[in-house]
């Protein structure tokens, strides 16, 4: 399988002072695991990368069960607002372009309330919509 795509069913936070895991070590300081219907067959960890380290390259595993994607610290509240608000998020990963692990979803600007100079009130449209 060269793709997955699943639906977001749960996720889990972990904060630490370093937390551990599989290809994990001290430049990530918290990480967002993204679970599917099946845990053991769609998973997604972002990992959050303290400031004045290098991203490291995201990685999958040979199956695309399970990926990882590494991302600026100061981008969790992001992920976690849209986890925690949006509906249907999907995770994407990718065994042949780990670079392309990510999370789509459709979201209209200003669900918050809050629509911002120049919204035009467009949704976007997610893949196999």
């Amino acid at each position: 399988m060269a793709v997955n795509r699943f639906l977001v069913k749960s996720f889990r936070v972990t904060l630490a002072q370093n937390v551990s895991g599989p290809g994990l070590d001290t430049q990530v300081g918290a990480t967002i695991t993204c679970y599917g219907e099946d845990r053991a067959s769609a998973e997604l960890v972002i990992a959050f990368v303290r400031p004045g380290f290098d991203l490291p390259a995201n990685r999958t595993k040979a199956d695309s069960s399970s990926g990882t994607l590494f991302v600026p610290s100061l981008d969790f509240p992001w992920y976690y607002n849209l986890l925690h608000s949006a509906n249907r998020i999907r995770a994407r990963v990718s065994d042949r372009d780990p670079s392309s692990n990510q999370l789509e979803t459709l979201v209209k600007r200003g669900e918050t309330g809050d629509d911002g100079p120049g919204f035009t009130g467009r949704w976007t449209k997610m893949e196999g919509e």
